[in-house]
């Protein structure tokens, strides 16, 4: 993500809700497994980064992007989304563009749904 670009909200409920097709309840619990295996998705991103494997990082990136798809999680969908592109297209990628996922999936850790 290019700096100084402000970053989206880290969660939508009205684009959570229409992506779990109208039913709120299910968007509420889509967001929970979200949150529930993002820390163990980060911790993989950051050890195949730290191996240097580019392979394992784009398969965690990419599993990480499909469970956006599901939520209204608009800051990670646009960071893990610009580290997928990266890496499928085979692009260098940096350690800001994983740090921008993990400020991201951070934030949405503590949005909270409408009440």
């Amino acid at each position: 993500m290019e700096s100084g670009k402000e970053m989206p909200q880290p969660l939508d409920w009205a684009l959570a809700v229409e992506r779990a097709g109208g039913n709120a309840a299910l968007a509420a619990d889509l967001l929970a497994m979200l949150r529930e295996e993002l820390p163990q998705r980060l911790s993989a991103l950051q050890a195949a980064a730290e191996r240097g494997d580019g392979a394992a990082l784009q398969e965690e990136i990419h599993r990480v992007v499909g469970s956006c798809r599901y939520c209204g999680v608009p800051a990670l969908e646009q960071a893990a989304g610009h580290l997928d592109g990266l890496l499928r297209r085979g692009e260098p990628w940096r350690q800001a563009d994983l740090d921008a996922v993990n400020r991201a999936a951070e934030a949405l850790q503590t949005a909270s749904p409408p009440a």
